[in-house]
């Protein structure tokens, strides 16, 4: 057979032009700010962690605040106070806690009021379960104030109640604050995104020309 021209050869037809991905576009757009805003928003957490822990800082070197029968004010958190107490005998509530020599063992809560408002008290310290009751106490108390779960107070005793041993005072360090890592996560999520969404772009729409 004759050779043919070279305009006459055949050729694999070039691959076409897809059309615009307009759903992976709009899902992209939708994605995209909500991982940023989310970014955000912990950014703006981390601000607030921050100040939070500066007055908690403050608090700790803070002067003993004397408040007789209460009530304990707004922004307390970890400030030394003196309270009038009243805790009737009960078995005390035991939970994993330290000692102020660091070593583990159970700190015991007891149900208390202070002008009739409830509070927390961590009487103490015991190196073993201990479901004796514990005997009444009325009077002032000092220790280091901290919040609880419930939106209450819990006073860890500066003198424990007989014979338990003084538990470790609460410090700033059971605090995290997580949120900086948090929000670099989410704008990481959102750059990778938006890299894998610029490639695959790319491939779609770039017509292929490689001869077969």
């Amino acid at each position: 057979m004759a050779n043919l021209p070279p305009a006459s050869r055949s050729k694999a037809p070039a691959r076409q032009r897809r059309g615009f991905p307009v759903l992976p576009t709009l899902m992209l757009a939708l994605a995209l700010p909500t991982l940023v805003g989310l970014g955000c928003w912990q950014l703006a957490r981390h601000h607030w962690k921050d100040a939070l822990l500066a007055e908690y800082r403050r608090n700790i070197d803070a002067p003993l605040l004397d408040l007789g029968d209460g009530p304990i004010p707004e922004g307390s958190q970890f400030r030394r106070a003196r309270l009038m107490l009243h805790c009737p005998a009960a078995a005390p509530d035991e939970r994993a806690g330290r000692n102020i020599g660091g070593a583990s063992g159970f700190a015991k809560f007891l149900p208390c009021t202070s002008g009739g408002r409830p509070l927390q008290l961590d009487a103490g310290w015991t190196a073993r379960p201990d479901p004796t009751p514990l005997a009444a106490f009325s009077g002032p108390m000092a220790g280091r104030l901290i919040p609880d779960a419930s939106g209450g107070w819990i006073m860890v005793a500066e003198q424990p109640l007989p014979p338990l041993q003084a538990s470790a005072a609460p410090t700033l360090d059971t605090i995290p604050n997580n949120h900086l890592s948090y929000a670099l996560q989410w704008f990481g999520f959102a750059a990778v995104l938006a890299v894998i969404y610029a490639l695959w772009l790319y491939r779609r729409l770039a017509p292929d020309d490689r001869p077969a």
